[in-house]
């Protein structure tokens, strides 16, 4: 996301942009404790984009440095210590690959937390060394969804996107326009998005509008998309499209629903767009940041970014870094070894679920789950929101996106 105080990570709400960009460079890899290190502690990777100009997410090693140190102080995992390493995939392939290959030859016991679009590159490595892939941020999908050694936590992008589309259509809106950056990958994922919401109800007309990433203009985009009587827009575009095409459609003087994610819609587009925010519906896939009623872990995930690095950004990414540290130290939990193979074998044999606060009650992924789209994931729970006077109001819990409508 874009911050003018804060570190950036720039980012489309459904699938990745890993085909507009690829660094050269060598991987970087900031460490607690050498790969080889017989400390006795735990030793786990965390591989993520900490340094493109395209997309980045610094914040993440704030988060997880917060979340170790709060489990350390717990008295760390198995009795043990738990040592984390980083290493920086530079948002280029071949470094992923070579992240991967650190995480399999140094023997880590799993790779938490990552936050990448090059998961295609890394899961294959990490199967193929029995490395498990433990609460990615799902900024690879659908990869990360699909793959045997993933087991994230929450549904993504692709579920939060249908929540958005849901979420107009609980407020019987009828004809709705998803608009969508040009990305191939982007569109075919959008595509199949609209088909989806079309079938939440009855007598739903949903249609993509096709918008050229980073345009300087967004008029006949909107123009385009507000035609045909449309009544909702959902869109599906990097958070500088999503601010331009809000501004547009204001200006055009469409005055129906529209929809995104946290993605699309950071506290700085809100901030940017100011009385122009009013009214958007944001949905999430975690517990909103603003959510501290109730929510003892968003109080104690603020807290610890707050502690560890006070212009760290605050956001979705942070987020599941910072829950993902806290459901491996939950999977091995009285154990008394953590090898890969435990990880891995605890990882896919938790029933009774587990409450990690920030997300719907984990369980491991079954041979039915609830969408075949997204089969690592058991239970789909979005959580949606509107803006009010500048804020974001969440209205109720966590919601299965694909459950039959309620229209309003």
């Amino acid at each position: 996301m874009i911050s003018t105080s804060r570190p950036s990570g720039r980012r489309i709400g459904t699938m990745t942009v890993a085909a507009t960009f690829a660094l050269s460079g060598l991987v970087a890899c900031a460490s607690s404790g050498s790969a080889g290190s017989s400390n006795g502690s735990v030793r786990i990777l965390n591989i993520s984009t900490f340094s493109n100009p395209q997309f980045a997410a610094p914040q993440v090693k704030a988060a997880i440095r917060a979340r170790v140190a709060e489990v350390d102080r717990a008295g760390g995992v198995a009795g043990h210590p738990l040592s984390v390493d980083f290493c920086d995939d530079q948002g280029n392939p071949n470094q992923a690959q070579a992240c991967a290959r650190k995480a399999v030859q140094g023997k880590y016991v799993a790779v938490v937390g990552g936050t990448t679009l090059y998961a295609a590159d890394i899961l294959p490595v990490l199967q193929k060394g029995g490395i498990p892939w433990i609460a990615g941020s799902g900024s690879s999908a659908p990869i990360e969804y699909q793959s045997a050694v993933s087991f994230p936590i929450q549904c993504g992008s692709l579920c939060a996107q249908l929540g958005a589309g849901r979420v107009l259509v609980d407020k019987n809106v009828k004809r709705i326009a998803v608009i969508v950056d040009n990305i191939p990958s982007v569109v075919q994922q959008a595509d199949q998005e609209a088909k989806t919401i079309s079938h939440m109800a009855p007598g739903l007309n949903v249609r993509t509008v096709s918008a050229p990433i980073g345009a300087a203009d967004f008029s006949a985009v909107v123009a385009s998309a507000t035609q045909h009587g449309t009544t909702g827009v959902v869109l599906v575009t990097t958070e500088n499209d999503s601010l331009k095409i809000v501004k547009e459609l204001r200006q055009s003087g469409f005055t129906g629903e529209i929809g995104g994610t946290a993605a699309e819609f950071p506290p700085s587009n809100l901030s940017q767009l100011g009385p122009a925010a009013n009214g958007l519906n944001v949905v999430y896939r975690m517990q909103p940041a603003t959510a501290t009623s109730g929510a003892t872990q968003i109080a104690d995930f603020l807290h610890g970014m707050s502690t560890t690095d006070s212009h760290a950004l605050v956001d979705e990414l942070a987020e599941n870094a910072w829950t993902a540290i806290g459901f491996f130290a939950d999977l091995v939990k009285g154990r008394h070894s953590v090898t890969a193979a435990d990880v891995m074998s605890a990882a896919q044999h938790v029933t009774t679920p587990l409450d990690l606060g920030t997300v719907v009650p984990w369980v491991s992924p079954t041979s039915r789950p609830a969408s075949n789209a997204i089969p690592r994931i058991e239970r789909l729970g979005v959580i949606a929101s509107v803006v009010q006077q500048g804020k974001i109001v969440p209205h109720g819990g966590f919601f299965n996106p694909l459950a039959p409508a309620t229209v309003n």
